[in-house]
């Protein structure tokens, strides 16, 4: 509810893609994988009856939100089946995927328009049908896991790299034995996705192997070697804070794992995370020369977490080398965003910003990490062990600004946001001032709208805001001959909907399908996770 999607990092650009399966383009002139975007356009499409020309921006919030938030869910159905492949109890997997919840790499891959949620989705599918596969290496079992890492493969050239490169630290030793039929099911594999490849091509003008840098010159570089090697020692502790460590990959990495070290995600004042945020008595700490380092120790924290989560995976790499590839994930992530930043396999590096390093690029990896090391940690219960994981939602919730010094105010601007929420019934609840009656109130929801919740720089207002419709802010209705209105006040507009009239949705009147391929593959994967799911059920019964 506090994060504004459509206020979210690189969403101008790829938007694009919903605008296509709008058919309002012909092109979306950026290079990735379709699928997911077309996930997201079915969920507007499917709830579009929410949509009014007034409240687009906390629509489309709600839609990516919720979206993400499904195929989230399918990777954890797929991530118990694979932890319960390697002996981890009910409990262990229950208290690992509660804790993911509050890992802030994770948090933001749900909340932006990024297709890296749909490969933390598919990968353990696809690790399922390939355990399955090196079991008993037959066509019937490569299968089940060919079409999500087609899909996977597909998303964008860094899923790519990383996905294969995972799968390939795992599985080298298998491929040692029945080399003949891995070199079909690998042919096989090619001719699949440069299927769809060339598919996703024709409607971007790019494939996932290029980068349209039209307006984007500055990042038209690669980085020095210096940019590897330079850690700026000091700064850790008197500035760890953009742009401080804009030459140093060390830096960004530890900075951003569980932060916002670039303020595009939490510390951006688009989102209600930025306001009303306490001062809370560990801020005004300082030093003998009079530092207030007390500020700054919520990045400290996030540094700490950083080297823990790349220690431990280091460790338990070495304990355990049968996961190795999963302890090891975010390194991989890391070492492919490295070459990016280099020009490898293209410029894709801004020295002034250094944002080529970003975690939510390998984010999916981070959750693959996560879950294993948590597991692996809580194989064996304890008191202390679940003390110490207490401090992990106490540092999440302060890291997001809480608590705040005027819930109400925030709340004041959120009830619209909640009322489209698909989630409205069970916040209501929790909200005296929310009834349930109001989630399924048209008249309410569209107009008593208040037109200020679409802005989150309000909350910097020293009073309320409350815009009403009005001649400016007009609703549109459309009434049952589907004649358009417009209506300018509360009431007019409840008069109309009484009598019969609907809010005319700007998005959305149809749905372009996929192109055949991707929508096969689709289709595919859907059945290869039934089956698995179905056939993993049965063997842990």
């Amino acid at each position: 509810m506090y994060f504004y999607t459509p206020n979210g990092v690189d969403y101008g650009k790829y938007i694009k893609y919903i605008e296509y399966f709008e058919n309002k383009s012909e092109n979306t002139h950026t290079g990735q994988g379709i699928i997911y975007y077309y996930l997201i356009s079915f969920m507007t499409f499917i709830r579009r009856e929410n949509i009014s020309n007034l409240n687009i921006q906390n629509a489309m919030n709600s839609n990516i939100q919720f979206g993400n938030f499904l195929i989230y869910l399918i990777g954890l159905y797929g991530f118990y089946f694979l932890l319960k492949r390697y002996k981890y109890s009910n409990s262990t997997i229950f208290i690992s995927f509660t804790a993911l919840n509050f890992i802030m790499p994770i948090f933001i891959m749900r909340s932006i328009l990024k297709p890296e949620i749909l490969a933390f989705s598919l990968i353990p599918w696809i690790l399922l049908g390939l355990e399955k596969y090196f079991e008993s290496p037959s066509y019937k079992n490569f299968f089940l896991c060919l079409f999500p890492l087609v899909i996977s493969l597909n998303i964008k050239g860094s899923v790519t790299a990383m996905v294969g490169l995972i799968l390939l630290l795992k599985y080298n030793k298998n491929l040692k034995f029945n080399f003949k039929r891995h070199l079909i099911c690998f042919l096989i594999l090619v001719f699949a996705f440069s299927i769809m490849l060339i598919e996703n091509q024709n409607i971007n003008s790019y494939n996932v192997f290029e980068h349209n840098l039209t307006g984007e010159e500055n990042y038209n570089n690669k980085a020095p070697l210096s940019f590897y090697t330079n850690i700026n020692k000091w700064d850790f502790y008197y500035f760890p804070i953009f742009p401080y460590h804009n030459n140093s990959a060390v830096g960004i990495t530890l900075l951003d794992t569980y932060g916002d070290y670039f303020n595009i995600f939490i510390d951006y004042d688009e989102h209600l995370f930025y306001y009303e945020r306490p001062n809370l008595p560990f801020m005004n700490l300082e030093d003998s020369d009079g530092f207030k380092f007390g500020t700054y120790v919520v990045n400290y924290l996030s540094i700490i977490f950083s080297i823990l989560l790349y220690g431990f995976g280091l460790y338990y790499s070495i304990k355990d080398k049968t996961k190795i590839a999963f302890y090891l994930s975010p390194i991989i992530g890391i070492f492919i965003v490295f070459l990016s930043a280099f020009g490898i396999p293209f410029n894709h590096f801004d020295p002034l910003v250094g944002d080529t390093l970003k975690t939510n690029y390998y984010s999916f990896l981070i959750g693959v990490s996560i879950i294993f090391l948590l597991s692996s940690i809580f194989k064996k219960i304890n008191a202390r062990k679940l003390l110490l994981l207490t401090f992990l939602p106490i540092l999440f919730f302060t890291v997001l600004g809480f608590p705040k010094t005027n819930q109400d105010k925030i709340d004041f601007y959120l009830e619209e946001k909640i009322q489209i929420s698909p989630f409205c019934s069970i916040i209501s609840v929790f909200k005296g001032d929310l009834a349930t009656s109001d989630c399924f109130n048209k008249t309410k929801k569209f107009c008593d709208y208040n037109i200020a919740s679409n802005d989150a720089q309000i909350m910097g207002e020293d009073n309320l805001v409350e815009e009403n419709l009005s001649i400016k802010n007009s609703i549109n209705l459309i009434d049952p001959e589907l004649n358009e209105y417009k209506a300018t006040s509360k009431e007019e507009c409840r008069d109309l909907l009484d009598k019969g009239y609907k809010v005319d949705n700007p998005l959305f009147k149809e749905l372009r399908l996929l192109p055949i391929f991707n929508f096969l593959f689709l289709i595919c994967s859907i059945i290869s996770i039934i089956y698995l799911s179905f056939t993993e059920n049965k063997s842990n019964k």
